[in-house]
């Protein structure tokens, strides 16, 4: 499976399909500059950093560390 499609599964139970998409392509071309589809497994640490003050807020700290290290596991393995 694709990078991005990992990530966004992971987020998908947290924020819902749509959102979780929407998610992954706004900071992975924000952060990254890349479309989601063209994301490496080096640019997986910064999109990470980059989503985790949104779910901070969205879900509170314990629960986006979570889904973060979630991600990375699945991801990086």
């Amino acid at each position: 499976m694709p990078i991005h499609e990992d990530m966004q599964k992971a987020l998908e139970s947290y924020l819902g399909h749509h959102n979780a998409i929407n998610a992954i392509k706004t900071f992975s071309q924000r952060t990254v500059g890349k479309a989601p589809e063209a994301l490496t497994r080096e640019d997986v640490p910064h999109l990470l950093d980059a989503l985790r003050p949104m779910l901070n807020t969205l879900v509170g700290q314990d629960t986006a560390r979570r889904i973060l290290d979630d991600i990375r596991r699945k991801v990086l393995a």
